[in-house]
This record gives C-alpha cells, structure tokens and sequence, in this order.
C-alpha cells in the first residue's frame, strides 16, 4: 500500500489479515476501501458479507447490494453458499439462484454440473436436494471450504458422525472458522467428550467472538460437569441470532 496507495487488492489483502486477528471494524473499513476503488470486486463483497453476518442478526442487511458478489462474478461458489447461509439465517428457503451461477463447460469441461442446478431449485428443502446442490458446489470448488464444511454438516445430519469428523477436520485444514466447532458436536455424539471438548476451546481459540462456538464449549463444559467454567459461558447463547430477540425483550 505504500507503494500503490489505492491498490484494491492490497486493502483486500490487509481486511483479510484483520479479520483473521480478530478486528472486525477495521477489517470491514478495509474491505469497504476496496469496494470502493473496485466496486465489482466479488470476493471483496463476499467477505465482508460474511464478516457482518458473524457479527450478529443486526446486521444481516448491512453489507451492500443484495448478491453482489454473485452478479460480479456467478460462477464464485463461496458467494453461493455464503448467500444460502444468510438466507437460512433470515428464516428463508435456501435455494440456488437463476442460470447466471452455472458454470460455463469451459470452466469443467466434460462435466455438466449446471444439470444440478434446476435439481436443487426444485429439491433444496431436501436432504436429496442439498447433497445434489452440494455435490454440485464441490465440482466446481473442491477446496471450498464452506461447501467442505457443508459436507461434514449433511453428513453430521444423517448421523454419520465418524465421517463428519473427518470432513470438518479437512474444513478446518482449509480455514473454515467454525468446522472445529462442528468437529465438536460430532465428537460429542460419538461419545468422545474429552476430544469434543479440545476440538470446542480450539474453536473459540480460532475465533474468540463467535457466539456459536463460545456456546458450544459452554455445553460441553457443563456436561463434564465443568460448572464454574460452563455457566458464564452460557450466557454467550443471548448473542446467537434466535435468542437475540429474547434478549432485547428480557
């Protein structure tokens, strides 16, 4: 930045590091910095949607044009899923966009993942539906860390617990904040409660301001009977966004 003052990339690149330190406000100044000077940078405006929706209900639709990132660039699958999420969180049906977010056959020849699309439109209330759609994601973005957390979230779902925990473990390989944090329920319903609750404290270690993951290791705690540790971080669960309103009122 000092050599190139207004380098897009370069504030990107500073939010990125921020967010990961933990500073939330500055890292959405420096993302909203590069939005400026790049206002079609996608991967800037899913970032900084992700980073206000971690913060909490309030800001659900602070972040900027609805599927900006998506209309950027629509084959950018972390803005996909990212918009699921946010979706889910508003109470919505989670459900992939129009045909703008197929990828093109140039991008995986001999693969015609985009057939998954229509699929999931019609099926995405489904677990049939969601693998097809996840399935799809992971074509396009094996790496995707969101879509691989996805993975360990369906697999959780249908009671594979020993495979989730390898799939949030490759999640977190790949940088998924909260993957340890599933890592751990998925432990907890093995039984492996002193493993759960490792793989709990590393997730609030990872990111300290997640009411989720301070909630999760509040559990575990209490359930090894952990009481003066356990109960303070209980209160955390008035920060997830179901309880949020309750606090309000409370």
């Amino acid at each position: 930045m000092a050599l190139r003052p207004r380098l897009p990339e370069a504030e990107f690149a500073a939010g990125f590091a921020l967010s990961r330190l933990g500073r939330v406000k500055e890292a959405e100044a420096r993302y909203r910095r590069a939005l400026a000077i790049r206002p079609d940078f996608a991967a800037a405006w899913t970032n900084l949607g992700s980073l206000l929706r971690e913060q909490g209900p309030r800001n659900l639709g602070r972040g900027g044009p609805p599927g900006a990132p998506s209309s950027c660039c629509p084959d950018l699958i972390a803005a996909w899923l990212n918009l699921a999420i946010l979706e889910r969180e508003r109470r919505r049906l989670s459900r992939p966009r129009p045909t703008s977010a197929r990828p093109s056959p140039s991008t995986h020849p001999g693969r015609d993942a985009r057939r998954l699309v229509p699929v999931s439109r019609r099926r995405s209330a489904t677990p049939a539906g969601a693998w097809a759609w996840l399935r799809w994601a992971l074509l396009c973005d094996p790496a995707n860390s969101e879509a691989v957390n996805m993975q360990g979230i369906l697999l959780h779902n249908e009671a594979r617990f020993a495979e989730a925990v390898e799939v949030f473990e490759r999640a977190e390989a790949l940088g998924h904040r909260a993957a340890a944090s599933n890592r751990g329920n998925a432990l907890l319903d093995l039984g492996r409660m002193g493993d759960a609750l490792l793989a709990h404290q590393a997730a609030v270690d990872r990111d300290p301001n997640h009411p989720g993951a301070a909630y999760n290791l509040a559990l575990t705690r209490l359930r090894l009977g952990l009481w003066e540790q356990g109960w303070p971080g209980y209160e955390s669960r008035m920060a997830l966004p179901r309880c949020a309103p309750l606090a309000a009122q409370f």
